[in-house]
C-alpha cells in the first residue's frame, strides 16, 4: 500500500491547504531535520533526463512531546533538465519499515 500516491494536482492542492486553517495536522508545526546521503546519479534514455537515488534520514520532533521520530527511506528521482536547469519530474519514495511510527505524515520528503 502507498503511503503516498500524488501528481502534480495533489500535491499544489496540498500546498495550497498548508496556508489555511484546516492543516490542523501540522499544528504546531513538526520540528524536522532531514538528512540526504549515499547520493548516485545515473544517465537517462536521453541527454534530458537523469536519475538519481538516495538515502534520506527525517527527524521529527513535534510540539512539547519528548519522543521524537525518525523515518528512513530510499528514493529515486527522475530529473529533467529545463531552461531553469534540472528539475524534478517523479520521485519513488521506499520507506525502510512497513510500519510507519508516527501518527500523520504530513511533510515532503
Amino acid at each position: 500500500m502507498a503511503h503516498f500516491d500524488e501528481d502534480k494536482y495533489s500535491l499544489s492542492q496540498r500546498v495550497a491547504r498548508m496556508a489555511t486553517e484546516h492543516a490542523w495536522a501540522e499544528d504546531p508545526p513538526s520540528r524536522l531535520r532531514h538528512f540526504v546521503t549515499n547520493v548516485r546519479t545515473f544517465e537517462g534514455e536521453d541527454p534530458v533526463h537523469l536519475w538519481v537515488e538516495s538515502a534520506e534520514l527525517l527527524f521529527r520532533s513535534r510540539g512539547d512531546v519528548n519522543e521524537s521520530a525518525l523515518l528512513s527511506c530510499g528514493r529515486e528521482d527522475l530529473l529533467r533538465r529545463s531552461g531553469d536547469g534540472w528539475k524534478l519530474a517523479r520521485r519513488t519514495i521506499i520507506a525502510d519499515e512497513s510500519v510507519l511510527r508516527m501518527q500523520n505524515l504530513a511533510v515532503f520528503l
